[in-house]
């Protein structure tokens, strides 16, 4: 977030400045998830945090290989029309398996959400603040975690 969104009053440090949020050692200013413009709330407001992760890693390679191993069994099976029956059943049966999940993966990556690293701060008056940054256990929100605890003690 810019700090030059955000006007300091008197005697206010910037403790931290990275990504979505502000954090003074007065108040939190930060990007919110589904607010729009930026929040500000006072320090003394913010009761407690909880960090969690969510979202899922893209699955895309492993679904371009299922997609391509299944079709070549499945093309494979069609060639195999003079052997048994049952090597025809298995060849399509597990090229097909490997088709659909193929396809799963490759759909279920492009509608994913990506990973990310949510603190969420509760009010004394029980409305939250969520704060997002990209990436699983990313170092930022570590560290205004950090600093959060260290401006709350310090009031």
């Amino acid at each position: 977030m810019d700090q030059t969104k955000i006007r300091l009053h008197s005697g206010e440090k910037v403790l931290f400045d990275k990504g979505p949020a502000i954090l003074t050692d007065q108040r939190l200013v930060a990007k919110a998830l589904g607010a729009e413009g930026s929040v500000e709330t006072p320090l003394g407001d913010l009761a407690s945090f909880r960090q969690s992760n969510g979202g899922q890693e893209s699955r895309m390679t492993q679904g371009s290989q299922a997609i391509g191993g299944g079709a070549a069994l499945l093309i494979i099976g069609t060639f195999a029309r003079g052997t048994s029956e049952l090597i025809e059943a298995i060849l399509f049966v597990i090229g097909a398996l490997a088709f659909l999940v193929g396809v799963y993966f490759v759909l279920s990556s492009t509608l994913r959400v990506k990973p990310h690293t949510l603190i969420q701060f509760q009010t004394i008056l029980s409305e939250d603040v969520i704060v997002s940054f990209p990436g699983w256990d990313n170092p930022d929100a570590e560290e205004l975690t950090r600093v959060f605890v260290r401006a709350k003690r310090a009031l």
